[in-house]
């Protein structure tokens, strides 16, 4: 298996680009793709109405964002499109405000904020 700092050739097609040792997981991302709601994940939020429903939902928003934000970093890093790169991070950044914002109003419910990485609520 390749290095996750060895610099690998552009793919020159769609399908060379999603061939299995480009896709994510492959770099090390099992984590982020594991970050993605499941259909349990819509299930329990649609017999959901209140405050269990704003918790959980912002829960999942800011799991997503943080997704987000990895996978933004990564191409901030590693793009070889300086656009690109400049797009990724303005993507990350944006990702970051909206985990900020989501946090403060779960604040505003009485909720603990959650750590921006492993949902471990904060205190602050």
């Amino acid at each position: 298996m390749a290095s996750t700092t060895e610099q690998r050739p552009a793919a020159s097609t769609p399908e060379e680009r999603r061939r299995p040792e480009r896709l994510p997981w492959r770099l090390g991302w099992l984590q982020t793709v594991a970050l993605i709601a499941t259909k349990a994940d819509y299930s329990r939020l649609a017999g959901e109405q209140g405050l269990p429903a704003d918790i959980d939902l912002s829960e999942l928003m800011i799991r997503h964002h943080e997704a987000g934000i990895e996978m933004a970093d990564f191409a901030a890093r590693n793009g070889s499109n300086e656009a690109v790169r400049e797009l990724a991070r303005k993507m990350a950044r944006t990702q970051r405000f909206e985990i900020r914002e989501m946090n403060l109003r779960r604040r505003v419910l009485g909720v603990h904020a959650l750590h921006p990485s492993g949902l471990i609520p904060t205190h602050g």
